[in-house]
């Protein structure tokens, strides 16, 4: 064996001793908590626009938390709940507008709704 060779952390790099003595175990948890509150916004407030924002801002807080080393049930939290809230504030926004598409060919404004969805 090699007598100059010395097992344990003083044969580290010292900025590589320095990031492993003070990194932060909260890490990534601010954005982790972030993804969870405007998730359960989109699941439980699921205006048809409102809610979709606020479900993929969700989606994107939980991805960089994740990239940031958050690993916790926060994020997995947070990232289910935005994912909830997306798809039911999507559906919301599908059944609107197919509630007020059937309302308006009931009263003869098909061709006035028509023509508003063609100007988007």
């Amino acid at each position: 064996m090699n007598a100059d060779f010395q097992s344990g952390p003083s044969d580290l790099d010292p900025l590589f001793a320095f990031a492993l003595e003070n990194q932060d175990p909260n890490r990534g948890k601010g954005k982790a908590t972030a993804a969870l509150v405007l998730g359960l916004i989109a699941t439980f407030f699921p205006v048809p626009v409102l809610g979709s924002i606020c479900g993929i801002i969700g989606l994107v807080m939980a991805h960089k938390s994740k990239q940031e080393g958050c690993e916790g049930c926060l994020r997995t939290a947070g990232f289910v709940m935005a994912v909830i809230g997306t798809v039911v504030s999507t559906l919301f926004a599908l059944i609107v507008v197919f509630y007020f598409m059937v309302f308006a060919e009931q009263f003869g404004y098909m061709g006035e709704a028509i023509e508003w969805f063609s100007r988007l």
